[in-house]
């Protein structure tokens, strides 16, 4: 099987050290190019994640996006620039990963999505209780009453 090459742009979401260090434990899976940081995740990086990163290639967002070959992106910025890097992933026709919520506006979180169906890309947006089996449980409980 092909190695999917994949890189991580941002270190501001709650759950930027979890996703790269599961990236980096699945390197049967993941050819990890590298990760760029975004403006304020200096401080992030600086104070709990340093751990996370050290093995890992530092790039720009330029060199990322430009990358031979890359396949995928994960999106692991602040909330608030979430949607701005996915949307440019699309554009360069990147599957991606994006952590939650999806935005804080409407218009783009619709422009992403649109993006994403018109290059028929596969996206897949964070949830961690999606898959929690006492969630699940509850849920075929509520639906069978």
């Amino acid at each position: 099987m092909k190695k999917i090459k994949i890189a991580q742009i941002g270190a501001g979401h709650d759950h930027a050290t979890a996703a790269i260090s599961t990236l980096k434990l699945q390197s049967d899976i993941y050819d990890l190019v590298g990760y760029a940081f975004v403006d304020g995740d200096e401080a992030v990086y600086d104070n709990n994640s340093q751990w996370a990163y050290e093995d890992v290639k530092r790039m720009t967002v330029d060199e990322i996006m430009n990358y031979p070959g890359l396949d995928a992106v994960c999106i692991e910025t602040e909330d608030r620039r979430l949607s701005e890097y996915a949307i440019m992933a699309a554009e360069k026709s990147l599957h991606i990963q994006m952590d939650k919520p999806g935005s804080e506006s409407d218009e783009d979180f619709d422009r992403l999505i649109d993006l994403v169906k018109q290059k028929k890309l596969v996206f897949h947006m964070g949830y961690m209780y999606r898959y929690n089996p006492v969630l699940i449980d509850l849920l075929e409980k509520v639906k069978s009453g």
